[in-house]
């Protein structure tokens, strides 16, 4: 018990106080026989009263024999009023004191005060907390003399970050409301895609379709884009990702080419300051080779560790020459420009609705090949890290764009003709890209029988396919310099012909028949929302594939969704993919392979057959007799020459 609560005098026994009042009354003598009491219910409240005040009165132990001086029966108190027991309960609250000083009646008015400041919803559980609040902002006052600001509850800031989305913009002129008109119908209306969503069992909440169709007006104004719709949820552990995928104006596609165009310039001209820095560096050096050339006069003593460097010098001459390198880097392959390919559209995403949109960077075709490899959950914080094997280039937001890619690729299907490509045919052959510009609703397209729509052959893929190289359009690298050095390595024209092998994939408005099967799963399912009202019924489509992707088709109106982790289907458990073998880094030949030491027996053999024969001093004397009888004859051959 805290020390308040002890210096409170509590009244324990008010029953056995009430039982005393009686028994006086009905035994003044505990010698009689127990009779009937006349006493009325008014005498005995009074006597009770009487008693508790002056039991509490007498309470202190230092007077014990004080009671003994005051007869109960001399005396008869008045029935106390309303107003006698508010004034008599303020007095003993005001004169009760804990040992800060601070009385009882106090305490509670500043407790009091502070639940009706604050409203907590159960102030009952909570009293003993507020309680111990106001005695600690006693004992420990903050030091700038200021009380704690009461934080609002979540409900409270929850509603003052959504306001600003429920305020209207002025309005200035005509202008103005022209411009946000052509705003709102540049966004596809998503309270109404989401009405025939939740037909067949698929969707968010009210809520947070509404939130979204606001947050979505408020991306819309942005007057580099031509026309947005809300993409799909992808679920994370910590929060969720809303992405909303944009298509930008043809100005704005123009405007981030043309800043790719001059960083490529600037990196080229860059790149040849520095060669041609070098070149004149190469050429001031042999300049200066010459001009220093020591002159003959010039001669001076060479020192013994000259001689040393230059016999080691000659050894590694001797040796075999240091092998080549026949490892080489991967190409990197280039991304696909703003607008076309895997690039052709934009993404941003909040992790709340009302939040400011980020704009996702755009993918490049190595985050798309390592994206197949790994499998990883989002976080919702786009800058983690990613570390993962193989390694992936980039964070979650290089890596949530390149899943949104491959998502998009193999999951946004329509009815066959519901869509079709701005360019004829003979413009689609000659351009490889056409297939990926001008995609545009049919207005000519006639809805399908729910019967057909049931039939898996009616359904397209209307997103282009992604090849393994990462990019839609198949990009062939450059052989000029890998000529040259396929050149020097001798290698076989089979072997440049298998790597310049152009890939190809499946044609847009490509048939789901065709899709592959994964084992026994069906990468499709075909149903409707009711079997009992079929000519009002919604038709959706379901991948299997890709969990959590879905279309629908009502009439004329159709939209793709996803709603899911973010992860393609696997059959058995996923299992990271394991390290790369050791590459041969030179090829393989006596000069660097491994041999046993040769034993010192064998090096002395060695030594001794290439050492050079010293000659025998017999064979010297021999040798310089030959020499001068050779020469005596060469003179008389002279000489009888003369006498000729």
């Amino acid at each position: 018990m805290s020390d308040l609560e002890t210096s409170i005098p509590a009244i324990e026994n008010v029953e056995e106080l009430a039982q005393d009042v009686f028994l006086k009354d009905m035994l003044p003598d505990k010698s009689e026989s127990v009779v009937e009491s006349d006493i009325t219910d008014a005498e005995f409240v009074r006597e009770l009263v009487r008693s508790i005040v002056l039991k509490d009165q007498f309470a202190d132990k230092s007077q014990p024999d004080l009671e003994d001086q005051f007869d109960p029966r001399l005396e008869l108190y008045p029935l106390p009023s309303l107003e006698q027991d508010v004034e008599a309960a303020k007095k003993y609250l005001n004169k009760v004191y804990d040992h800060e000083g601070v009385s009882l009646y106090n305490h509670l008015s500043e407790v009091l005060m502070k639940i009706l400041t604050e409203r907590p919803d159960n102030p009952v559980e909570y009293f003993e907390h507020f309680s111990q609040e106001v005695k600690e902002s006693r004992s420990f006052p903050d030091q700038d003399l200021l009380r704690d600001v009461h934080m609002p509850p979540d409900a409270y800031s929850e509603a003052a970050r959504l306001m600003p989305m429920f305020e209207a913009e002025p309005q200035n002129d005509e202008e103005d409301e022209g411009d946000q008109v052509d705003a709102i119908s540049r966004v596809r209306d998503i309270m109404e895609t989401s009405y025939y969503f939740e037909q067949v069992g698929v969707g968010l909440t009210h809520q947070e379709t509404f939130l979204i169709s606001l947050a979505l007006r408020r991306l819309s104004q942005d007057r580099t884009i031509e026309r947005l719709r809300f993409w799909g949820k992808i679920l994370g552990t910590k929060s969720n990702y809303f992405v909303a995928e944009a298509q930008m104006t043809e100005d704005e596609y123009e405007r981030r080419n043309g800043e790719i165009d001059d960083e490529e310039a600037r990196l080229e001209e860059e790149k040849a300051k520095v060669e041609e820095e070098k070149a004149q560096a190469d050429e001031a050096k042999e300049g200066m080779g010459v001009e220093t050339e020591k002159p003959e006069e010039e001669v001076r003593e060479i020192t013994p560790e000259e001689v040393e460097r230059k016999k080691v010098r000659e050894l590694l001459s001797k040796l075999p020459p240091i092998p080549k390198p026949i490892l080489k880097p991967p190409i990197e392959v280039p991304p696909e420009r703003p607008g076309t390919g895997t690039n052709k559209l934009v993404f941003y995403v909040c992790t709340r609705p009302g939040e400011s949109w980020t704009m996702l960077p755009d993918v490049t075709p190595k985050q798309i090949t390592v994206a197949r490899k790994i499998k990883r959950l989002f976080t919702g914080n786009l800058s983690t890290e990613i570390h993962t094997s193989p390694s992936f280039p980039g964070t979650e937001m290089n890596y949530l764009r390149a899943q949104i890619a491959r998502i998009s690729a193999g999951t946004q299907v329509s009815p066959r003709g519901f869509y079709g490509a701005g360019q004829d045919e003979e413009e689609e052959e000659e351009d490889e890209e056409a297939v990926t510009q001008d995609l545009a609703e049919n207005p000519d397209y006639e809805p399908l029988s729910i019967k057909e729509l049931l039939d898996i052959d009616n359904w397209v893929h209307h997103t282009a396919y992604i090849l393994e190289q990462g990019r839609v359009v198949w990009w062939k690298p450059s052989t000029d310099e890998e000529a040259e050095e396929e050149e020097e390595e001798e290698k076989d024209e089979e072997d440049i012909n298998d790597e310049l092998v152009k890939e190809t994939g499946p044609p847009l408005f490509n048939s789901l028949s065709e899709d592959i099967t994964l084992e026994t799963v069906p990468p499709w399912i075909i149903r409707r929302s009711s079997q009992l009202i079929p000519e009002t019924a919604v038709t959706v489509v379901t991948s299997n594939l890709w969990p959590g992707a879905y279309c629908f088709v009502a009439g004329k109106k159709t939209d793709n969704i996803y709603l899911g982790f973010g992860h393609k289907f696997t059959s058995t458990n996923f299992t990271p993919e394991p390290m790369d073998p050791i590459q041969n880094v030179y090829p393989e030949g006596p000069e660097i392979m491994e041999i046993n030491d040769p034993t010192i027996e064998e090096e002395e053999t060695w030594r001794l057959a290439h050492m050079p024969k010293e000659k025998k001093k017999d064979e010297e004397e021999q040798e310089e007799e030959e020499e001068e009888a050779g020469e005596g004859e060469e003179d008389d051959d002279e000489d009888e020459d003369e006498d000729d």
